[in-house]
């Protein structure tokens, strides 16, 4: 313990604790587990599904709780003690929701913890989303439209603007949008569980304070997260407007070992 303070640290894993190799540096991990045996609560933060995560999570030896589907899931695979939280889109706005939609994007993938379903195939998402012990489905909504979803993200026509999607997304009052970092995909979530909402749920639980909590991040979608943390560190490699929210910036990017040596820094800050 620093001073007998228990932290809370939440990471990001995409564009933050992973290289853009998808791995996790030496240094990173050991700074991580170090931390982690002195009692401080290191948190994954993703967007990714449990089964995209799970990977990273054992290979860091955690035992907390996670915050998966952007905090539309947050449990603790290792402890059925942790109250899990999770919300679903209604599945009865789901077809208006989707039909709204098809004018202004090619493609649409919607997902829970045993199902993924494409519209037309996608390598990309496939890759990142899809894991050998879930279902893949192809084809129209009427596939799934009595499922419970926890993700639902769209691809973007070319000639259609953010501003045309989030007035379609605006009509619908409990749900919201937010766009991914140079790329045409958008996903939309469930208003009140995104990732700062999740990482506070897991803050209460513990009873961790906010000057205990450390947040690194380098997306949208990783924003209300910084809200949450005493300590926001956007990585280096993030777009403007996500180094404007955050209170610090990552001595270097994520494929530089940027948390290892920024945390290192903020350990030794809480020493003095």
């Amino acid at each position: 313990m620093l001073n007998n303070q228990r932290l809370l640290i939440a990471l990001d894993l995409d564009g933050t604790l992973l290289t853009s190799k998808k791995t996790i540096s030496k240094k990173t991990k050991k700074l991580i587990q170090d931390l982690a045996k002195e009692g401080h609560l290191i948190i994954i933060a993703s967007g990714r599904p449990p089964r995209a995560i799970f990977n990273y999570y054992y290979e860091l030896g955690l035992k907390t709780p996670m915050i998966s589907y952007n905090g539309a899931y947050v449990f603790n695979p290792l402890d059925e003690s942790f109250p899990e939280q999770k919300m679903v889109f209604d599945s009865k706005i789901i077809k208006n929701l989707i039909t709204d939609l098809n004018p202004v994007m090619t493609n649409i993938m919607c997902e829970n913890n045993d199902n993924m379903w494409l519209r037309y195939e996608n390598a990309q998402l496939v890759d990142f989303f899809a894991s050998s012990d879930i279902k893949l489905h192809f084809g129209e909504f009427d596939l799934f439209s009595n499922q419970n979803l926890f993700s639902i993200i769209g691809i973007q026509k070319p000639d259609i603007s953010r501003d045309e999607i989030k007035n379609i997304i605006s009509k619908y009052e409990d749900i919201d949008v937010w766009f991914w970092h140079g790329s045409p995909y958008f996903e939309l979530y469930v208003k009140g569980f995104s990732k700062g909402p999740g990482l506070k749920y897991i803050a209460n639980f513990y009873q961790i304070a906010k000057e205990n909590i450390i947040v690194f991040g380098d997306a949208d979608n990783d924003i209300d997260m910084f809200q949450v943390g005493h300590i926001s560190v956007a990585m280096k490699n993030a777009k403007t407007n996500v180094l404007q929210s955050a209170s610090r910036i990552s001595l270097y990017d994520n494929d530089k070992e940027g948390i290892y040596h920024t945390l290192k820094q903020i350990i030794r800050e809480y020493k003095t």
